[in-house]
């Protein structure tokens, strides 16, 4: 098995995994969607239970929980939506080169080496993260991300305090002329 098919069938795995995790975690949403609208000096959540019905029920300050919720349902809906299609296209692309996802057979198109890049998770930047940057301010204000971004990433990485390797007791220390 080739290392490329090992990692479409991980992604695969991954996939199923989080899509499992994300319907349990939709069960419990409220029925209806949010309708956003620009006020003077703030956003207008709208509650809106009904197909075709655009006015919807004005949702007060401190019901603001429920837009959250209602933001975070139609989020989620996105994104199981995009999982879905990757996955498809991940096993389109395994049963085309590999036979299939899980299967021990080599990729038939290319003499069993499909290119040198990597699907492991570390590298991965699936649609997850653009769903939500491409939401509106309100909206995505109003969501929690499923995964985690790359600003918010980049920023909890820098947060972190740098451990430095420990020297050992009587080691000898060598200084350049820059440190003197």
């Amino acid at each position: 098995m080739s290392k490329v098919s090992q990692e479409v069938g991980e992604r695969i795995k991954q996939i199923e995994r989080e899509i499992i995790s994300q319907e349990a975690a939709a069960r419990g949403e409220p029925d209806g969607r949010l309708r956003i609208s620009k006020g003077l000096n703030a956003p207008r959540y709208y509650a809106v239970q009904r197909r075709g019905q655009e006015i919807g029920v004005y949702i007060k300050k401190d019901e603001l929980t429920k837009a959250k919720e209602l933001a975070q349902k139609d989020y989620r809906g996105k994104v199981l939506r995009s999982l879905k299609q990757e996955k498809k296209l991940l096993e389109n692309l395994a049963a085309f080169y590999f036979g299939s996802a899980g299967s021990k057979a080599e990729g038939k198109a290319h003499g069993g080496s499909v290119g040198r890049g990597s699907l492991s998770e570390d590298f991965f930047y699936g649609p997850e993260e653009l769903i939500r940057g491409n939401l509106i301010k309100e909206r995505r204000d109003l969501t929690t991300p499923i995964v985690q971004d790359e600003e918010d990433f980049v920023s909890e990485w820098m947060a972190k305090e740098y451990e430095r390797k420990p020297f050992r007791e009587g080691a000898p220390e060598y200084y350049s002329t820059a440190c003197r």
